[in-house]
Formats: C-alpha cells, sequence, structure tokens
C-alpha cells in the first residue's frame, strides 16, 4: 500500500464531477485531517499483512494473501501522521436502528484482534452523514479528535 502526502487541495479531497461532493461533506473531512494533523493517506486495506500487524509496522509486507477486511468495511481510507502509525477510517451504511448490532460485531471483531476501535453515530462521519456511522480503529486512539462525538 502506497501512501500519498495530503494535499487538501487535490484529489481525494476535491473533485470536480460525479456524485462524490454530493454525498462528502469535504469541509468535515478537512477538518477531520488537519484536527488530527494527519500527513498521508491511503484508499484500501492491507492485502499481505493482517490489519493488527499492519497497525504495528506501517507496512503491508508477507507471503501470502491475508486481505483481512473489518465487519461492515466502506468507504475505508488508511491515514498517518508525520512518524506516527496507521489508523483506519471507514464509513458503513447501516440501520439506525440496529446501530448496536453493528457496534457489537466491530467491536468483538477488533478485540480479537487486540485493535482499539471507536465507532460513532450517524451524522458524526463525513460521508453521506446521515446514512452512515464512522468507525475509527488502530492501536492507540487516545488523541483523536472528531467533532460531534
Amino acid at each position: 500500500m502506497k501512501f500519498t502526502k495530503i494535499d487538501l487541495s487535490k484529489f481525494p479531497f476535491v473533485r470536480p464531477y460525479g456524485d462524490y461532493q454530493t454525498y462528502t461533506d469535504l469541509e468535515k473531512w478537512h477538518r477531520f485531517i488537519k484536527n488530527n494533523e494527519f500527513y498521508s493517506y491511503c484508499n484500501g486495506l492491507p492485502v499481505y499483512s493482517t490489519l493488527r500487524r499492519y497497525f504495528e509496522t506501517g507496512g503491508d509486507h508477507g507471503m501470502t494473501l491475508t486481505c483481512e477486511r473489518p465487519p461492515e468495511y466502506d468507504h475505508g481510507y488508511m491515514y498517518k501522521r508525520k512518524g506516527g502509525k496507521p489508523i483506519l477510517v471507514y464509513q458503513p451504511y447501516g440501520d439506525p436502528d440496529n446501530i448496536e448490532k453493528h457496534r457489537n460485531m466491530i467491536e468483538t471483531w477488533a478485540k480479537e484482534r487486540d485493535i482499539q476501535v471507536k465507532i460513532f453515530n450517524y451524522g458524526v462521519g463525513w460521508y453521506y452523514p446521515a446514512r452512515c456511522y464512522l468507525v475509527v480503529m488502530g492501536l492507540d486512539l487516545n488523541d483523536l479528535k472528531i467533532e460531534g462525538e
């Protein structure tokens, strides 16, 4: 996985076409990146490493395909701070009446892998906020800044 240095004036944070901007609160996304001092991003998940190992080493290396996918994964990006370990942020669709079911499934999965997870309700994320909830995974989420939590 190759991380790209973040430049908030360029793709993927601004697209001149398509439905992307219709469903994304770009200002909220920019604030999330700035507030957490993210330096680079990568779209996708590691394919040769477990997520836990990827969080520990920052590298997607191994001999066999692992393709570990967290529950409900959708609209995901990995982010890094300068010199920091990666974190995963994703925003799945779901029924607001079943948020506890989703929360329990994701928390159980993360706990089995000794990964920290924070799950936020609808409206906190920036992708189609009325229909998506926000999930953040990593090894240390103590200083994570999320507006509206």
